[in-house]
């Protein structure tokens, strides 16, 4: 239900109704999605254990459902919500001299899955337009890492 009722704090919309409040009950809370979840192994072998060479691999798996960014009236299409998304980070790798030492190939978001951290309306655009951070995170990346333990 929209009203004229209070201090402006209503959201701007193209088109919309540009209420100074409104009811907000049911709706849901911003950047508060309704499931998240993290499932995670590794799995460790040894390669040749005369010599002290062993193998891993690890995989994560996090999922977000659904998730707004902001409070709009039931009645107006949410521009920021942003649907839900699953990440896929995994590594292989291997440990030499008692697993002193490490080498491994890692990869993050390897399904390449493209996500935003934030959407928001932009201050001073009349239009009703919309920004949106996204991470660096939300991009397929791969790399090869050399760790020593002293």
């Amino acid at each position: 239900m929209v009203t004229t009722v209070g201090a402006p704090c209503g959201p701007q919309v193209a088109g919309g109704p540009n209420a100074t409040s409104f009811d907000a009950s049911g709706l849901e809370v911003p950047n508060a999605p309704e499931w998240t979840g993290n499932v995670s192994g590794t799995y460790e072998f040894d390669i040749s254990p005369s010599s002290g060479v062993g193998g891993f691999v690890q995989a994560l798996y996090s999922f977000r459902s659904d998730t707004v960014f902001g409070l709009y009236p039931a009645n107006i299409p949410n521009p920021t919500e942003q649907d839900g998304y699953g990440i896929l980070n995994a590594t292989v790798g291997a440990t030499f001299n008692d697993e002193r030492i490490t080498v491994d190939l890692w990869g993050r978001n390897l399904l390449d899955t493209n996500y935003v951290t934030s959407i928001f309306e932009l201050p001073f655009d009349g239009a009703g337009g919309l920004g949106q951070f996204v991470t660096r995170d939300a991009d397929r990346r791969v790399g090869v890492r050399v760790g020593f333990d002293f």
